[in-house]
């Protein structure tokens, strides 16, 4: 019998001391992924970086964790920092998200690829795209995937039979041929 209350109280104090932790931290997540976002919409870019490193340094189990990875590639690139670009994609498309925002990671790490001339990786990257769509176009030409990244870019998608284009506020990224 004193061994049931003793774990109960066990039970109690560890539920106590831990689950605050946990609610405090993903506010703390939130907080920083919503001062990111908002930064970003005010083209803020060093600072929403600021607030999405935040979470990748302090909160990796965040559900925040992925969309301040993808918003870290973006800028990275925009910096013209490929290595750490590249890495950020490489790390948020293994984490296998949204099919669309997956998709257009893949094309910054073809686009990236492309930039330095490195053709396998280009290769890679097409044949990972490819395996994300796999489209059948039968009564139309193309099928569109739109996208709002946390450092508020619009990303439009048109997959075509032969090809997909990326838009990025309305230009051309990237066309990608397989």
């Amino acid at each position: 019998f004193l061994t049931m209350k003793l774990e109960k109280i066990f039970l109690l104090l560890f539920a106590f001391c831990v689950l605050p932790a946990d609610v405090s931290f993903a506010g703390e997540a939130a907080r920083a992924f919503s001062n990111g976002v908002r930064f970003a919409r005010a083209g803020q870019t060093d600072f929403a970086h600021m607030e999405f490193r935040a979470i990748l340094k302090d909160h990796p189990r965040s559900r925040f964790y992925s969309p301040a990875l993808f918003a870290a590639g973006e800028y990275f690139f925009l910096m013209g920092n490929h290595a750490e670009a590249r890495a950020a994609f490489q790390d948020y498309a293994a984490r296998d998200p949204e099919a669309n925002s997956k998709m257009i990671a893949l094309a910054f790490l073809w686009k990236i690829a492309d930039i330095e001339k490195d053709e396998a990786a280009a290769g890679q990257a097409v044949r990972e795209i490819v395996n994300i769509k796999q489209v059948s176009l039968v009564f139309r030409k193309s099928q569109e995937y739109q996208y709002l990244s946390p450092m508020n870019q619009h990303y439009l998608a048109v997959v075509h039979i032969d090809h997909i284009d990326i838009f990025v506020g309305g230009k051309l990224f990237v066309e990608i041929p397989y």
